[in-house]
This record gives structure tokens, sequence and C-alpha cells, in this order.
């Protein structure tokens, strides 16, 4: 029999058990806020980063949302990234877009 297929982060395998992941959220609510936030994480060099953009105030402006993924991703130095957007029912903070926004 096979064994299980790894998936693979950075050349380090996830997933199998053998050690945790460190995953950092930020939750600022501006640009200002989340590069501070970052300054504070970075250097505990964290697995994976999670930007909870519906804390993020201009969430409805796609533009500013990417632009600012962008500036976290050139931050992070080869972090990863992981954008979520949780909805209030998963523990999310409400958000001024409708679903299909």
């Amino acid at each position: 029999m096979r064994p299980p297929l790894q998936i693979r982060l950075n050349g380090r395998p996830i997933g199998s058990g053998t050690f945790p992941l460190v995953i950092t959220p930020l939750v600022g609510r501006t640009v200002s806020d989340l590069m501070d936030e970052l300054a504070d994480i970075l250097p505990k060099r964290p697995d994976l980063l999670e930007w909870r953009v519906e804390f993020f105030v201009a969430i409805g402006d796609t533009e500013q949302v990417i632009a600012t993924a962008r500036s976290i991703r050139r931050a992070a130095a080869g972090i990863p990234l992981l954008l979520t957007r949780r909805s209030v029912a998963e523990g999310g903070q409400p958000i001024p877009l409708d679903e299909p926004a």
C-alpha cells in the first residue's frame, strides 16, 4: 500500500501530524493597522498568514483589497498568505456587502 500523499508548504510537509503549523491571523481594519500587525508578527516567522478580510473597512473596494493583499505579500517575504472572509455565522464580522458582492 502506498503512503498517503503529502501536501508541502515551502518544502515542508503539512498535514502529516508530525509538527503543528503556526497560522497567524491579520485582523487590521486599515492598511496601516495591517502593516503594524505585520511588523509585530513577522519576526516570529509564522508558517502561514491568514488575512481575515471581513475586518477590513474597505472590503467593498475590490481594487483596494487587491492592492492591500499585494502589500501584505510583499511585506511577508515568502510567508504564504491565505485570504479568508468568514460569515457572521462562522464567527466573522458583519460586512457592508450582500453575499453575491
